[in-house]
């Protein structure tokens, strides 16, 4: 999402390299970028990253900003002071273009991509980790040398830089491991080591977060104030509220951090679709009272009479079996989507699906600003948002504590309405 804000770009990616032990073990010959020397670097360590950082030097790359928080309380909504690692695009971008009938099925191995997303460079790498006693253990023992001469290689105040390197070295080795899991299984001491990594690259990412918020608060504090204009617009109000209250901005990074963990896992999305995906919605059901009404005869078991989004819970009657096994589907996959910040996209799975009336009710969280209110223009300008947000927050806090309705669908409405219990 463009909050309209520069974003410090991440380092290029190196050349994957088979750790010291492979090479001196095995005499497996790998091609070395560039000269193959080792670099050394005549900058000063970064000593006491932390605390010895004066503000004055971020002076000239930091400037200061008013945060854009249109989508700050949506799942998936970014605070405008932190930049997240980029990550692969995911394929349910263009939901709507996809053919998910030939994707039924979920891989067998949950959470991997296809090994062929690897270079050859990389295969090179994970064969030669195979023959080692421990792959993971091999890998990870190189982690240490990097690191330091990252620490070295950046001066004391180029801290995001060294935050970075640390965090494409951590996954420059999960993609390594990744097909080395692959073929050892996932029960193997090197899928351990796989699983550390990824916690540690996300750790990593969440104290960059964190700390460019804090030297954003720092500078600004020196040439702003604390002056609060009353609004009428809950746009505004959050702005200001956001801008003022660190512990809810730095809360809100957490949150963020938190998505982009569950965005990372959900994998490619369209390849793990569960059901077929149809205009269509509860078409079995239809299917049912089309012939019964054509025959006139009654079903054993009574099904409901009417197709609107209430009929099931207001008539006590069930659907056809296979569009409740459906429905239960997409609502797991619509509250994986919603826990990994995509709102847009599960409310593109429901017009897909043909629920579009559940993608409605996925709106109601963004608040309201009317930009006419203070603009002398001529023109009117679109209002922003739900007006009557707080009713739609009361309806999704009573709809997460009926105990009728399915868990995951109880689990939509319970995080988007802050109504912890239900979900947890």
């Amino acid at each position: 999402m463009d909050w309209g804000q520069s974003e410090l770009l991440s380092p290029v990616v190196r050349d994957e390299e088979v750790t010291v032990a492979a090479r001196r073990r095995k005499k497996v010959a790998f091609p070395s970028p560039g000269s193959g020397s080792p670099v050394v670097s005549t900058a000063t360590p970064a000593r006491s990253l932390m605390r010895n950082t004066p503000a004055s030097l971020f002076r000239q790359a930091v400037t200061p900003r008013f945060p854009d928080v249109s989508t700050i309380l949506a799942p998936g909504g970014r605070t405008p002071r932190y930049t997240h690692t980029p990550r692969n695009a995911l394929s349910s971008m263009n939901l709507d273009d996809s053919d998910w009938s030939n994707s039924m099925y979920i891989s067998p191995v949950s959470g991997m991509d296809n090994s062929s997303f690897f270079s050859d460079d990389t295969a090179n790498l994970s064969s030669a980790l195979l023959k080692e006693d421990d792959p993971g253990e091999a890998a990870a023992a190189s982690l240490f040398p990097e690191f330091l001469a990252s620490l070295q290689k950046h001066s004391s105040s180029a801290v995001f830089e060294l935050l970075d390197d640390y965090q494409t070295l951590c996954q420059e080795k999960v993609d390594v491991l990744q097909s080395v899991v692959l073929r050892a299984g996932q029960n193997s001491k090197t899928a351990g080591v796989h699983w550390l990594l990824q916690q540690e690259n996300c750790t990593w990412r969440l104290i960059t977060s964190l700390y460019r918020d804090r030297v954003q608060l720092a500078l600004e504090d020196d040439i702003m104030t604390d002056m609060v204009v009353p609004s009428e617009s809950e746009k505004v109000v959050v702005e200001q509220l956001f801008q003022r209250d660190a512990i809810i901005r730095q809360s809100q990074l957490v949150v963020d951090w938190l998505e982009s963990i569950a965005k990372d896992k959900i994998g490619d999305f369209s390849d793990n679709i569960e059901y077929y995906a149809k205009n269509v919605c509860w078409e079995n059901t239809l299917h049912s009272l089309k012939l019964r009404r054509k025959s006139g005869t009654t079903f054993t078991v009574p099904l409901v009479t009417e197709l609107d989004p209430d009929a099931p819970f207001r008539q006590q009657r069930p659907l056809a079996d296979l569009d409740r096994e459906d429905d239960a589907r997409l609502l797991k996959n619509l509250f994986s989507l919603i826990r990994a910040g995509m709102t847009e996209e599960a409310q593109r799975l429901c017009k897909r699906c043909g629920q579009a009336w559940r993608a409605a009710t996925l709106e109601g969280w963004k608040l309201y600003h009317d930009p006419n209110r203070t603009s002398v223009g001529i023109e009117l300008q679109p209002v922003e948002g739900n007006p009557q947000r707080g009713i739609w927050k009361a309806c999704c806090w009573r709809m997460a504590e009926e105990e009728q309705l399915n868990r995951y669908e109880r689990a939509i409405y319970s995080s988007l309405s802050g109504n912890l219990k239900p979900v947890i």
